[in-house]
């Protein structure tokens, strides 16, 4: 520990064990003077699993800990009030511990995009991704490829919330990943991007191979397929390919594995044993904050297959189109109805750099054939969605259907069947609008509100020239604020500030700019900052502007070329950096049934808690809640005065003191029976400063007898093996893996199921070792020996290696 906490030896500690929550599980205290002693509170029940506890499952031996009591001395090593951040030890942890820095010597060598893209992480942030890092197994920690950490800028335009480049070694995170704190999602997602490495570094191609064939995965039209319609944890998992399920699967193997395991059993064991080598998590929800759902009734069926696709598309090439699609589902009984779905298309084969997609919600249909709020769920779902003029034109095919039921039970059909539309749009809108030079302007005014509380007002105003529509978005930042230190979010750059409160369901979501007017082509645009005195003053200058038409997205940095730089001054007389304060020990959780004499799962979760704020006050935050199956839900919560007015700037009352607020959510018919509870509750002040404090702990089970991580295979094969093709079924073309044991003359022999002979190919003297790489599998064009593609059907394929010989079967379909 005095490796990076010398700044702690100008102030002995005293500490002191609690026995009743600590945020956090530590406090570290206030600042006393150089010499004096502080005092450090830490949670005793930190300490209940930090030292290993020996134990066997199903016979095997091993390690039963967390690192509960870890992540309160990390703490404590790196942040010392009255010294600050320690950033040498989190440098030092990252860089010796994990292998990886924060410090980026060239953004545009790295990522191909210029240094003002990116930004630093805030302590909160880099915080949790220590945290999440650490709770893999200690042979994962340090991951082959994985140099470097990058924080992109907040980008209204940006849609994903982390993303790994395995080739020039970097994982970037976005403001979506961190929007509501470090919540279970945000844990995650810090898991999955480290994934990424392990698959492209450390797991063979058997082992890929293994897995593809368990999720029912195939490549067919540059596109990856599963025919497995349940087994997935999230959409995301379903949606792309085989490398991003088990990116997702192993994050919530770690985080949330009653989820995993409740979905796919074999996936769970898969993981277990193939990639954990038998260590287990199992996360445990804090006992007073669990409560208890009855259902006489529980439903733990999918929802049923699709069995029929009805779509319409009309509308003129000259006008907007009403898409509406209508399915049905096998049924059997009321089981397997479905309580809402969504069908999304893309553009099929858009070579376009513009987006071509969008996504159509189903609703149930009553049995008078209408969709309505009011029908809970049925086996037939109808959507409709208007498709402006001006979108792009093409042939739209359906990339992902999927249909849940009321606890988000969710069957993927995308499969299953393909469905292509039209949409022909001769006012597709083909060119982007572009920002007219030197037109940016920054001011600042002041104002009042209707109580005669005064505020600053920044406006901006830029022009833009576009054809058709136009909408419009810009930020601004402070100049010498450095977010790494106490800032817990995005002082950074500021949004409008109307467009905080819509931040939901980790999505930025950004109040368009006024159009002031618009004549000819050259629209005129403004935003409207407000600026209460509990925002940080300084320098502000107008960054970024952004825009777009229907489909066209563009932003310019400023200042562009020959412009100046557009910047105010703003005096503020009380900034506010911290995040309010929830009272950890007065939270009280009630559940009722709503149907208490034939309880049908329905519930009203009744949860009060206390909060307070050191200068702007409580504003917003979440209640999250977790099922016995790893099912999460948010629930929105508010402070007393809900932002939306300019006499709403400031808080009413005095925010120092705790206020008692009561949320109460409805868990509807059908939600699974047993043992639920509240797993975080986030709080966010108007100074946009937040914490999620989280209520569950992870603890692991570690076996003391094997490796707990997997190695890279470096031994050669004991035997000869012929090994699944991939993809399976193809078209046109598959990889055909195997393994040699020793040097050999490899021929593959490929048959039609009659038993004829279609190609032979001669691979040649082979060196012993693994081929399952698509760069050394046998490749297969789907062609017989004169050159022509093969009829669709069973083939079988035989290797010949010396003396040894193996045939398996492969699918194709066309």
């Amino acid at each position: 520990m005095s490796r990076y906490s010398s700044a702690w030896r100008h102030n002995p500690t005293f500490w002191m064990l609690s026995d009743v929550n600590v945020a956090q599980d530590i406090d570290l205290g206030h600042d006393v003077e150089v010499g004096s002693i502080r005092t450090i509170t830490i949670a005793s029940e930190a300490f209940t699993y930090a030292h290993p506890f020996v134990a066997k499952i199903d016979g095997i031996q091993g390690r039963y800990f967390s690192k509960r009591l870890w992540r309160a001395v990390l703490r404590f090593a790196t942040d010392i009030p009255g010294s600050g951040i320690q950033h040498l030890a989190i440098d030092n942890m990252l860089q010796y511990k994990y292998g990886v820095t924060v410090h980026v010597p060239n953004y545009e060598a790295l990522t191909g995009e210029p240094a003002h893209n990116f930004s630093k992480f805030t302590y909160e942030e880099i915080l949790g991704i220590i945290i999440m890092f650490e709770e893999y197994p200690s042979g994962m920690h340090v991951t082959p490829g994985l140099k470097y950490l990058i924080r992109r800028a907040p980008d209204p335009f940006v849609e994903y919330t982390a993303r790994a480049n395995t080739g020039r070694g970097f994982i970037q995170f976005t403001d979506k990943a961190f929007i509501d704190g470090i919540t279970h999602e945000t844990q995650r997602i810090i898991l999955h991007e480290k994934a990424h490495f392990l698959w492209d570094y450390l797991f063979d191609e058997h082992l890929k191979t293994d897995w593809i064939e368990l999720g029912g995965w195939y490549y067919e039209d540059e596109r990856w397929l599963t025919t497995n319609q349940t087994e997935f944890v999230s959409d995301y998992a379903h949606g792309v390919n085989p490398n991003e399920d088990m990116a997702e699967s192993i994050a919530y193997y770690i985080v949330t594995p009653d989820k995993l395991r409740s979905r796919s059993p074999a996936k769970y064991e898969f993981i277990q044993n193939r990639i954990m080598h038998g260590t287990r998590y199992i996360s445990t929800i804090r006992e007073d904050l669990t409560f208890v759902v009855y259902n006489l009734y529980p439903d733990y069926v999918y929802p049923g297959e699709v069995i029929r696709v009805d779509v319409t598309v009309e509308g003129t090439p000259k006008g907007s189109k009403s898409v509406e699609i209508e399915i049905e589902t096998h049924t059997e009984n009321e089981l397997d109805y479905s309580t809402g779905g969504v069908v999304s298309f893309r553009v099929f084969n858009n070579d376009q750099d513009r987006p071509g997609y969008f996504s159509i919600r189903l609703r149930p249909v009553d049995a008078q054939g209408r969709t309505s709020f009011r029908q809970n769920q049925s086996n037939i779902l109808r959507g409709k969605k208007f498709v402006p003029s001006s979108y792009a034109t093409g042939d739209y095919t359906i990339t992902q259907v999927l249909t849940y039921d009321a606890n988000r039970l969710t069957r993927y059909n995308s499969g299953g069947f393909g469905l292509k539309i039209h949409i022909n749009n001769i006012y597709e809108d083909s060119y982007p609008p572009e920002y007219v030079p030197n037109s940016a302007k920054l001011s600042v005014s002041e104002a009042y509100s209707e109580k005669n509380e005064h505020f600053y007002v920044v406006t901006a105003t830029w022009q833009v020239r576009e054809d058709k529509t136009l909408y419009g978005y810009t930020s601004i930042k402070p100049i010498e604020y450095d977010s790494s230190d106490r800032a817990t979010t995005g002082y950074y750059y500021l949004q409008p500030y109307n467009a905080y409160w819509k931040e939901k369901r980790n999505v930025w979501l950004n109040v368009y700019a006024d159009i002031v007017r618009y004549e000819g082509d050259i629209w005129i645009l403004k935003s409207t900052f407000y600026f209460p005195h509990y925002m940080p003053g300084g320098v502000y200058e107008l960054n970024r502007l952004y825009y777009q038409d229907a489909i066209n997205r563009e932003s310019v940095y400023l200042p562009n070329i020959d412009e100046q730089i557009q910047k105010v001054t703003i005096e503020t007389k009380n900034p506010d950096t911290t995040p309010p304060t929830l009272d950890v020990n007065r939270i009280t959780v009630d559940a009722q049934p709503a149907n208490p004499e034939n309880p049908d799962g329905a519930t009203y979760v009744t949860v009060s808690y206390y909060v307070k704020d050191d200068i702007s006050g409580f504003e917003r935050g979440h209640i999250a809640v977790r099922d016995p199956l790893g099912g999460e839900r948010k629930h929105d919560i508010w402070g007393p005065y809900e932002y939306g007015f300019t006499n709403e700037i400031y808080f009413q009352g005095d925010p120092k003191v705790f206020r008692k607020y009561t949320s109460t959510i409805y868990l509807s018919k059908g939600s699974h029976p047993g043992i639920w509870g509240v797993i975080g509750i986030g709080v966010t002040d108007k100074a946009r400063n937040q914490i999620y404090h989280d209520f569950t702990e992870i603890t692991r089970f570690e076996v003391t007898e094997t490796q707990a991580a997997p190695t890279v295979q470096v031994t050669l094969p004991d035997k000869n093996a012929l090994l699944a093709n991939y993809p399976n079924p193809f078209n046109p073309e598959t990889w055909i893996p195997y393994q040699l044991s020793k040097n050999a003359d490899v021929t593959l022999r490929i048959f039609n199921a009659g038993g004829q002979m279609v190609r032979t190919l001669t691979l040649g003297h082979q060196a012993a070792g693994m081929y399952h790489s698509r760069h050394r599998a046998a490749y297969w064009n789907g062609k017989n020996a004169f050159d022509e593609p093969v009829a669709s059907g069973v083939y079988f394929y035989t290797l010949t290696a010396d003396d040894f010989t193996a045939t398996r079967k492969m699918i194709i379909r066309k």
